[in-house]
């Protein structure tokens, strides 16, 4: 791509990430390849693509750790589709015109469900400590609410258990105390 210097960043950042996936397949991974995943997976996703995404995945894979990047984004990014897909925040949602004027960096709250896929019984990780009790609601594929809360957070975590959980999907809504809601979709297998 020649018409756009954003696009061409982006396509290389993707030839960059697939080369180490290979090399990570083909248990060829050298330390210069592990500080380029620590590198990608901290960059802004807003403008190096969604690709991002998928440095922090392998970062966790290759570390194996459960690691919450920061944004990596600049604070005059505003919070824009990206961060609402992630973390749906209701009615409040925030935009580059909010009266607000609220940025991706004091956003607040972030939450990790893992593992994915998993049996019924899983984790949810608080990527901003709070005190305040958070309501979970979790419904099935046909619609049925099957759980209804207030889950507090020991240590930023929680653990979950879907009573008498059937292989399929599942929706859970969390709102914490300021109204924000956050949805994850996940399979129990």
């Amino acid at each position: 791509m020649a018409d756009d210097t954003t696009a061409d960043n982006i396509v290389a950042n993707y030839r960059q990430f697939y080369q180490l996936y290979i090399n990570f397949l083909d248990s060829t991974l050298n330390s210069g390849d592990t500080a380029a995943i620590t590198t990608m997976a901290n960059l802004c996703p807003l403008t190096n693509g969604d690709v991002v995404f998928k440095a922090r995945a392998l970062y966790d894979v290759v570390n194996n750790v459960l690691q919450l990047f920061p944004s990596g984004c600049a604070d005059t990014i505003r919070i824009d589709s990206m961060l609402e897909r992630h973390s749906a925040p209701g009615s409040a949602s925030l935009t580059a015109g909010s009266p607000k004027g609220d940025t991706v960096a004091n956003y607040g709250q972030q939450y990790v469900l893992f593992p994915n896929p998993n049996s019924g019984n899983f984790t949810l990780q608080q990527g901003v400590a709070d005190q305040q009790p958070v309501i979970a609601e979790m419904w099935d594929v046909t619609g049925r609410n099957i759980y209804k809360d207030y889950l507090h957070f020991d240590a930023l975590t929680t653990n979950l258990q879907v009573v008498n959980a059937v292989p399929g999907f599942y929706l859970l809504q969390l709102t914490d105390s300021k109204g924000r809601m956050f949805k994850f979709k996940f399979v129990v297998r």
